[in-house]
């Protein structure tokens, strides 16, 4: 609830203004549907606006004969299969990017997509223009043993790249949540937030 997908979008809508070659990567198809409804206008639609995997396996149709319906263990395709697949692919026929923005990013920081994201950028992670919004503590619904601590050591292996944090939750303000508490006619405390936030219009 502290804006990474709103800075995203306005990221991706600057960089494709200044004729940037622009990709929107996240994790989740509902996700990417609801993305792609920013980008309407064609003027300032990126490249590329949806879920990394499926842009990984549509590498992977386009450049070699791997059969999908021969997957018979989803998580392992998904994690080790599909990077190696992909830049296979890449291989093949070069993809990159002026910059790529990942939302979701703690669902897809595994050693292999950053292997991914490397190729796939002008530059790559240490040279081009990447970023990265995730939520490493409350929103790591796939739990891959992956922290934010663990995440910064890979990027440090490989990357030039500064931290920036995010603190003010705007989405479930105490206002918000009192509006809620009406609402549904239930007692939602709240934590350590600050009463000082805008009222619900």
């Amino acid at each position: 609830g502290t804006g990474k997908t709103v800075l995203a979008i306005k990221n991706a809508k600057e960089s494709v203004s200044e004729g940037k070659k622009t990709a929107v990567f996240c994790y989740n198809l509902l996700l990417a549907k609801e993305l792609n409804k920013h980008f309407e206008n064609a003027d300032i639609k990126p490249e590329y606006v949806g879920s990394f995997t499926d842009y990984l396996e549509g590498l992977v149709k386009k450049h070699t004969d791997f059969d999908f319906k021969s997957i018979t263990d989803p998580g392992k395709f998904y994690k080790e299969d599909l990077p190696m697949l992909a830049l296979e692919a890449l291989e093949k026929e070069p993809v990159k990017f002026d910059k790529i923005i990942v939302d979701e990013a703690q669902d897809l920081m595994l050693p292999d997509y950053l292997d991914l994201y490397d190729s796939v950028i002008k530059g790559g992670l240490k040279k081009g223009k990447w970023y990265f919004f995730g939520d490493f503590n409350l929103q790591t619904i796939y739990n891959r043993g992956i922290s934010f601590e663990s995440v910064t050591e890979l990027l440090e292996d490989r990357a030039n790249f500064a931290l920036f944090n995010l603190t003010i939750n705007c989405r479930n303000t105490p206002p918000i949540q009192k509006e809620m508490n009406k609402i549904v006619g239930v007692e939602i405390k709240k934590k350590k937030k600050n009463d000082a936030l805008p009222s619900v219009k």
